[in-house]
């Protein structure tokens, strides 16, 4: 089975739908359960199917542990006084709060009668400031406007063409929002880039919680279209990489199957970006040194990436990545013992390191007796 080791969801082949990336999975065993149960049967004991056990070994949570602590006599005793002691401090706690508050309050009442009285003489004040500046401004405006009333009218005039000028601001503004928005929604609907789908229908849609949207299409019209996704592509295909191989690997006895189905080929309308349009088929290769996964392009047979992984890696292991790293990306190592220090170095790096190689990207994972190695186009 294989995990994101992201989002630890399942996943197949190299992409992940959740995390929206290329992952190197984890590959775990068959009795290995990350996020969902297992069989009762195989594992009764657990505390995840029998929430009691948890119960039955916890002493303290039994009848009777009181008792065998403290005694029947003496815990009750305990208690008693225990209990004593908190109604005597409660007690004391609120004579003292209620002859407190009393003081309290009698400072307050004083206090806020002093407060009002010189809030309401600086209101006081103030109004007659005010009073006395209107009534040195009314000359001025009668000899400008005629007379006050005039004035008023003047600034209501004013305001309310101010305001029909505002609204008409605005209305333009919000209008010419919703037509941007029209426009923008209309265009990701097109999905001008992948008009070369309309050839063919979704056998099926999804729709996720989060507004994603899933078509999903038969290997076959995929096949049909030999029209490449949006993933980034190597300049050789699967037909390509097998005759790679055959020329590195001739010691070896390997067959390559391949395998491809509607999860693998789809377009995401994510709504609020671009559409992606993903096709993928698998080859995977085994051997007793290592096993070969080569993700292509389901359409063209364009290489996506090819991965070298090893569940318990051994020297030979080790003998067959750096051949065929000599043999096609020879700007990696300079020699054997440099690759091999760049694996030393995965494992004082937390496990995971990625290094540039002119226009690849090599990544490798570790994780005990498990590596993988990935060679995949630099984005």
């Amino acid at each position: 089975m294989k995990i994101c080791p992201i989002c630890d969801n399942k996943i197949s082949g190299t992409w992940c739908k959740n995390c929206h990336r290329f992952v190197k999975p984890w590959e775990l065993k068959k009795d290995i359960y990350i996020n969902e149960t297992h069989s009762s049967s195989h594992d009764a004991g657990c505390e995840y199917h029998n929430p009691s056990i948890s119960y039955d070994r916890q002493e303290y949570m039994q009848p009777g542990y009181e008792n065998k602590v403290y005694g029947n006599a003496a815990g009750t005793q305990q208690r008693q006084n225990t209990q004593q002691r908190q109604r005597t401090q409660q007690n004391n706690y609120t004579q003292q709060n209620r002859s407190t508050g009393a003081r309290v309050n009698g400072q307050k009442k004083s206090g806020s009668n002093v407060v009002k009285v010189v809030r309401w003489v600086i209101i006081i004040y103030v109004i007659i400031i005010f009073l006395s500046v209107i009534a040195s401004f009314i000359p001025v405006v009668e000899s400008e406007f005629g007379s006050f009333s005039n004035f008023i009218d003047e600034i209501i005039g004013d305001k309310e063409k101010k305001e029909s000028v505002n609204t008409r601001a605005e209305e333009e503004v919000k209008n010419s929002s919703e037509t941007l928005a029209v426009e923008v929604t209309e265009e990701n609907r097109e999905k001008a880039d992948h008009d070369f789908l309309s050839a063919i229908t979704p056998v099926s849609t999804e729709k996720t919680e989060y507004g994603e949207t899933y078509e999903y299409y038969d290997v076959s019209d995929v096949q049909s279209l030999n029209h490449a996704c949006d993933a980034m592509h190597m300049d050789f295909t699967i037909d390509d990489f097998l005759d790679m191989m055959s020329a590195v690997f001739m010691d070896y006895d390997i067959t390559m199957e391949g395998h491809s189905d509607e999860t693998m080929n789809y377009m995401v309308d994510y709504s609020w970006d671009d559409p992606y349009v993903w096709f993928e088929a698998e080859f995977t290769a085994v051997c007793e040194e290592f096993t070969l996964v080569v993700s292509a392009d389901t359409s063209t047979g364009e290489v996506h990436s090819y991965e070298f992984r090893a569940y318990d890696a051994q020297d030979e292991f080790y003998t067959a990545v750096y051949s065929w790293f000599e043999a096609y990306v020879p700007e990696a190592f300079s020699s054997r013992s440099d690759m091999l220090k760049f694996f030393d170095d995965v494992k004082e790096t937390g496990g995971y390191k990625e290094m540039e190689s002119n226009d690849f990207l090599i990544s490798c994972f570790l994780l005990g007796g498990y590596v993988s190695v990935t060679v995949g186009p630099l984005y």
